[in-house]
């Protein structure tokens, strides 16, 4: 069956599925797919107004489901210890600890290689490690992001201000006519979601609401958006430190 890829919005929240249509149901049939998304079956004889309201129905659950992964996929507590996996652009990479001086992180033969001071107790070293890492990837995010943020503002016709990797509690992003703000941790996401976080941010510049002109603006600029949202929603709880 092939899919048709719809939006509904319900009170903030823009809910997208996929349609569709098969001969042997006689009702419509939602369900929240593993990944997160949205997949709509219905008879024939439904008309997209049908669809809709049909969604729309069934959106406090929707919710309810996307709520539930998202709680199922939060990241156990990082204990910073050598041989624990630390993600960055969506690649799994060992941590290797030792000791000595300087304090410092690089990312060597497919590792991480952290050098922390070598009478530290272990809580001192985790939080010494954690600022390592983010520092890191900020530096490491100011390089990779910029370049995609002047991409899609190039590509949109957009002024683009200047680009700012900080810490944020519940955004991936966000934007003014001052700057492009983005989560560091956001470099622990695979390439195609990265670059969804910063198209959205670009379009922001134009549109600085979630409106249907905006979501068709990132759509021109990203057709499979809507996917990578989902997809974002599912990882997002485990990219942290």
């Amino acid at each position: 069956m092939s899919t048709t890829l719809r939006t509904v919005q319900f009170g903030n929240t823009l809910i997208p599925f996929g349609v569709a249509v098969s001969p042997r149901r006689e009702t419509i049939a939602i369900t929240v797919k593993p990944d997160m998304t949205v997949r709509v079956v219905t008879p024939p004889e439904a008309t997209p107004v049908i669809v809709d309201r049909a969604v729309r129905g069934k959106a406090e659950w929707i919710i309810e489901q996307w709520d539930n992964r998202r709680r199922m996929n939060l990241a156990a507590p990082r204990q910073f210890r050598s041989g624990e996996s630390i993600k960055y652009l969506g690649r799994n990479h060992r941590l290797r600890i030792r000791r000595g001086s300087p304090a410092s992180l690089r990312l060597f033969g497919g590792a991480f290689e952290a050098t922390v001071p070598t009478n530290e107790s272990a809580h001192a070293t985790r939080e010494r490690l954690a600022q390592l890492f983010q520092d890191w990837f900020r530096e490491h995010g100011i390089a990779y992001l910029t370049p995609l943020v002047e991409h899609y503002g190039g590509q949109l016709g957009i002024d683009i201000p200047p680009v700012r990797i900080v810490s944020m509690k519940t955004r991936w992003g966000s934007c003014s006519a001052k700057s492009i703000r983005l989560h560091w941790q956001i470099m622990m996401a695979p390439r195609r979601l990265v670059r969804y976080v910063v198209a959205h941010e670009v379009c922001h510049l134009k549109y600085p609401d979630h409106s249907r002109p905006f979501w068709r603006l990132l759509e021109r600029v990203m057709p499979d958006c809507h996917q990578r949202h989902a997809e974002l929603a599912v990882l997002g709880p485990r990219l942290s430190l």
